[in-house]
Order: structure tokens, then C-alpha cells, then sequence
């Protein structure tokens, strides 16, 4: 290949074994989704964490997740103990300061999610096929975006960040902005790419955006509230709905605390409509950008 991807042990199960070598305690952060994964990847690797902790507001006495207690994260406040804390929680922005005599494990939990896990098998499995994308890339940044997520999914390090970019969706250096008179953002939350794109637009152009967007966001308090934001914009239509290879009704795990990480499942959740991007859009309209993320397929 013209690339070399190391697949060594993931970070997360590898620095957890070092705790355990050295005595510690082993706690994960978060007992939801998220926590629950990062067990089961734990157990996997034959090893077992103590317990759960969660902060106060979601703490209930006697609670348990897969079998193990769930502790607040205060009983950590008296120190004492050599703790370990894995963080498997999405919202942690400032949670975590007052805990400085905690080790933690603070890596990309998402990459141990069952359809997300990336191993060295499966980069030799499809090694022909990634050596055909990674060529048909057009730009070095692609290039090495590719190679970081890649990396980032093997190893759970945040790769992805040491190249990163602020505007990620519309660099106007391969993107001509001033093209584009119609947008479609799918999953468009409470609006923030189509913020980023209007703010690009008039950088580049010197013009506001006039042209037509469609926001789409399936969940139901999120595109209230988008909805409400753009209700005197003519350009702007917001739909409450997602984008699928067909017209629909799809079940959808709806968290509003957690919106970006609403995802499609198999039963269960919310019911919710959905289209072809053919079908949203009107037949007048020519889309010259297209924004989204695929979250609820699983790897082949």
C-alpha cells in the first residue's frame, strides 16, 4: 500500500491494563450507551473494571450497569484510593477539573462501539479497496484525513484533532463557494454548519447568502428550535425529518442532551419521516453542496 497503518492494541484497553498492572482502581465514566460499549470491549480483553461512576444529577443509591455498582463521582472527592477512570461520556466539558487526583483515560470511546471497531483484519481484508480510495483522493489533506481516521479507529488516539480544521466543511481552497446556490445539511442540529457556510460565503464573495438551504434534523425539540430561528427566512426551508435511500418511517434513538449522537436503530425509539434528497428538494433547485454524516451503518 502507499501507506503504512499500524493496528496495534487500542489505547484505551492497552493504558487499562497498565492501571491494572499498577494496582489502580478501574472505573468507567458514564454507565449509558457509551459506557456500556467500552465494558464490553473491556471484558473482551479479559479486563474487568470495578464499577461505573456518573456525575451527582444522574446518580441513584444502589444502581447498578452490566452487572457492576454505579457510584457518583463525588465518592472520589476524598481521595485516598488510586483511581482510574475511563471516560465513556460525550458532555464531560469541564466536568472532569475538579477530580485532579484521578487518572483518567480520556481517548475516542466511540471507536470501541461494536459497528465501529477497526482492527488489523479488517485493514488486510479490504486493503485493496482502501488503496483505491486513498489514490483516487484528489488532495494531500484528503489524504491525510483519511489516514488519521483510519488511525484514530484502530487506536482510539484523537488523530483526527493534530490535523484539524475549524472550517472543515467549506475550505474555499478546493470549494467555489460563490457556486453554490443551493445547500442541503442533513442533520443540520441548531444550525451551526449553515452559520459556518454564510459566514464563508460572504468571506469569499463579499455578498450574503441569498441562494436555498434545506435543513433537515430529525430531532423533534432540536428542529423546534430551528425552525423557530429561521421562520422568517424565505431561503431557509427546515424540515423535521432525515435524508434515506427512500421515503419512509425509521426508528430513531432520539436523546436530547445527546443530539449529536442520535442515531437510526432497528426497533424501538422515536418513529420518524424520511426522504430521498431527490424527493426534498424542489425540481427548480440545483444543489451545489451537500452535507452528511452517515452514523447508523454498520462497517461491512
Amino acid at each position: 500500500m502507499s501507506f503504512i497503518i499500524e493496528a496495534n492494541e487500542h489505547s484505551i484497553l492497552k493504558e487499562s491494563r497498565d492501571a491494572r498492572k499498577r494496582g489502580r482502581q478501574l472505573y468507567i465514566y458514564g454507565a449509558g450507551e457509551a459506557g456500556e460499549a467500552v465494558f464490553h470491549s473491556l471484558r473482551e480483553a479479559e479486563i474487568l473494571p470495578d464499577g461505573f461512576c456518573v456525575d451527582r444529577e444522574y446518580y441513584k443509591p444502589g444502581s447498578s450497569c452490566c452487572g457492576l455498582p454505579v457510584i457518583s463521582m463525588e465518592s472520589f472527592s476524598g481521595g485516598g484510593k488510586n483511581y482510574t477512570v475511563i471516560v465513556a461520556c460525550f458532555h464531560k466539558k469541564g466536568k472532569l477539573n475538579n477530580y485532579d487526583k484521578i487518572e483518567f483515560i480520556d481517548k475516542d470511546f466511540s471507536t470501541l462501539y461494536a459497528p465501529r471497531r477497526m482492527d488489523a483484519s479488517f485493514i488486510s481484508a479490504y486493503k485493496n479497496e482502501l488503496q483505491w480510495l486513498y489514490e483516487e483522493l484528489g488532495d494531500e489533506i484528503s489524504k491525510q484525513h483519511m489516514l488519521a481516521f483510519l488511525k484514530q479507529r484502530l487506536s482510539g488516539e484523537f488523530e483526527l484533532e493534530k490535523i484539524r480544521v475549524d472550517n472543515q466543511y467549506f475550505c474555499r481552497d478546493f470549494i467555489c463557494l460563490e457556486g453554490i446556490s443551493c445547500l442541503v445539511d442533513c442533520g443540520a442540529y441548531d444550525g451551526d454548519s449553515f452559520r459556518s457556510f454564510c459566514r464563508n460565503y460572504e468571506q469569499s464573495t463579499g455578498k450574503n447568502y441569498t441562494g436555498r438551504a434545506y435543513l433537515l434534523e430529525p430531532t423533534k425539540a432540536i428542529y423546534q428550535q430551528l425552525a423557530a430561528t429561521y421562520s422568517d427566512a424565505e431561503n431557509v426551508e427546515v424540515l423535521g425529518c432525515g435524508a434515506w435511500s427512500a421515503k419512509t418511517t425509521l426508528c430513531f434513538s432520539e436523546k436530547e442532551q445527546e443530539a449529536t449522537s442520535n442515531k437510526v436503530v432497528e426497533t424501538g425509539g422515536t418513529k420518524i419521516p424520511a426522504d430521498k434528497i431527490d424527493n426534498i428538494v424542489s425540481a427548480q433547485d440545483r444543489v451545489g453542496f451537500i452535507k452528511m454524516e452517515e452514523k447508523n451503518r454498520q462497517l461491512p
